[in-house]
């Protein structure tokens, strides 16, 4: 999943991939509904949620995700 991520990040401009570890951070994890890991979130510019996926998503899927999420 990480290496995907920071795939996407290092190919699109604007975009980056921030991690967090579920146990460390149980504040975020609850706020962001995250019930299993990996999870992976899109937000667009203004932190909107614009895409979810649980378990290790697609190079395909993310980027989809993310023309989305920055209006392509």
């Amino acid at each position: 999943t990480r290496r995907v991520l920071e795939e996407v990040a290092t190919a699109v401009p604007g975009v980056a991939h921030v991690e967090g570890d579920a146990e460390h951070h149980l504040e975020a994890t609850r706020a962001f509904k995250v019930l299993r890991t990996p999870t992976t979130l899109v937000l667009d510019a203004e932190g909107r949620e614009v895409s979810r996926a649980s378990g290790a998503p697609r190079k395909e899927q993310v980027l989809s995700a993310v023309a989305a999420a920055i209006g392509e």
